[in-house]
């Protein structure tokens, strides 16, 4: 039995080494340059799947900024948030040095919109709609109306469902108005990493919209994309094709 047992032991100790030998190799076999990958993103690859964050247990409670307390019950947390939230997304008037710049662009947009009132754009077709449902980002959360963004997108979403939104968004645009239900939007407060996490000012809001909101979002930025892009300097590079922070980088250097 001992040397039944001394064997078993070896061949165990065996199989484990032989299975951490080909799980080293298969990771540090993606550092191979030879392969096209750069070393320095295949570093930091492994190093977010080996050794990914582990963020601290957020707390249950948070202190009322006007009374002073710690409130824990979860119904007045809510209340609490929502308070926060509506004053810091309340219309706030210009300062005094700025009024007469915000009185000038108030005075612009409206000429603006009396010029462009009779202006009508083209109706979206079904494969701009298609498009922008593509772009659509996977594995995010459900938003507001409970949807998943996969039905979504193609090929799960079907040509009923395109023509659908196609006849929706077309309508939106003409009308000017989008739907009430459209505009709701879920706020996650998540901890900046600085401060007391239970102070509110400590948090800040992620929203997150319904997917229909998403894809007319989408649909009214392809269709003035090139105009945006044409008007913007070298010095923005946040959300254009072809640009990232190296474009800042070399401008930066080159003066």
């Amino acid at each position: 039995l001992k040397d039944e047992l001394e064997h078993i032991i070896v061949e165990i100790t065996r199989l484990v080494s032989d299975k951490n030998r080909d799980k080293i190799y298969e990771q540090f076999k993606k550092l191979d340059q030879s392969e096209g990958e750069n070393f320095a993103n295949g570093i930091w690859t492994l190093k977010k799947k080996e050794f990914p964050k582990k963020n601290a247990t957020i707390p249950s409670a948070k202190t009322d900024p006007v009374s002073g307390k710690t409130v824990t019950n979860p119904e007045e947390l809510k209340k609490l948030y929502l308070e926060t939230f509506q004053h810091r997304l309340r219309n706030r008037p210009a300062k005094q040095s700025y009024s007469e710049l915000c009185e000038l662009e108030d005075i612009l947009c409206k000429s603006r919109l009396l010029i462009t009132k009779h202006e009508k754009s083209r109706d979206w077709t079904e494969k701009e709609v298609v498009k922008a449902m593509k772009s659509l980002k996977l594995n995010k959360a459900r938003d507001p109306l409970g949807f998943a963004t996969d039905i979504f997108k193609p090929p799960v979403a079907g040509t009923d469902l395109v023509k659908s939104l196609t006849l929706m968004m077309n309508k939106a645009k003409r009308e000017c108005k989008q739907p009430e239900v459209m505009r709701r939007k879920n706020i996650s407060a998540i901890f900046k990493g600085r401060g007391s996490r239970s102070a509110l000012k400590s948090d800040r809001g992620v929203f997150n919209c319904t997917i229909l909101n998403s894809i007319l979002q989408k649909l009214i930025l392809n269709s003035n994309y090139q105009s945006i892009d044409e008007n913007l300097s070298d010095a923005n590079v946040g959300s254009r094709k072809d640009m990232n922070i190296r474009n800042n980088t070399f401008i930066v250097n080159a003066e």
